[in-house]
């Protein structure tokens, strides 16, 4: 269509430049041409900001499917989490090397490439641009209230030392109560982004007028 609207635009121009033209015709013509000269950049911005749009989403797309693998191995360590939880409510005192034990159960570790990747996520707009990044700094604060929490237990060496295992781990508990919050709000929000039902924002077949 690009190549047929300048051939066509070629000949009218010749045309309208001959002498032989009725001056009524080469105001028309001259009209005309300041239309098209409007027409054709508007045109050009128009397209160029549909592939960009249709870029971005592409993009966008494949970040999420790295980022539901890791995605995925959050959500098992957040179950095996919420486990200990679970049995720490009925435990009593323990020992300082039961507590380590179960505080270890509550790890919840963020891949490397996730971390690596933070500088891309503003690629899936809001409102998953916003709240990724919040899973990952919840995440990594409860790690290190994690390790807090372990460098702080009495030394195992003491003999008849217990503490409360409940107690001690409760700050964690927290954290991970807003991480399965965030990790519930992240999955829904990139559902959009379905490999099956997710299409672009606008058409993505695009054709360019080449000069």
């Amino acid at each position: 269509m690009c190549e047929w609207v300048s051939q066509t635009w070629s000949l009218l121009h010749d045309f309208l430049s001959k002498d032989s033209a009725p001056a009524w015709v080469q105001a028309i013509g001259s009209v005309i041409a300041i239309g098209v000269a409007v027409a054709i950049p508007a045109w050009q911005h128009r397209t160029a900001r549909r592939d960009a749009k249709n870029e971005q989403f592409l993009q966008a797309r494949s970040l999420v499917f790295g980022v539901s693998a890791e995605l995925l191995e959050i959500e098992a360590a957040l179950e095996k989490a919420e486990g200990a939880f679970t049995r720490a409510q009925s435990i009593g005192q323990v020992s300082s090397h039961a507590a380590k034990e179960y505080i270890g159960q509550t790890h919840i570790e963020i891949h490397p490439m996730l971390l690596k990747g933070m500088d891309r996520f503003y690629l899936l707009g809001e409102p998953a641009g916003l709240t990724l990044p919040q899973l990952v700094s919840i995440t990594l604060q409860h790690e290190r209230q994690l390790a807090k929490i372990v460098s702080g237990l009495p030394p195992g060496s003491i003999a008849g030392t217990t503490i409360s295992l409940y107690d001690t781990i409760a700050p964690l508990h927290e954290h991970v109560k807003v991480i399965r919050t965030l990790l519930q709000q992240i999955n829904s929000e990139l559902h959009q982004f379905d490999i099956v039902k997710a299409h672009p924002p606008q058409d993505g077949t695009v054709t360019r007028c080449r000069g």
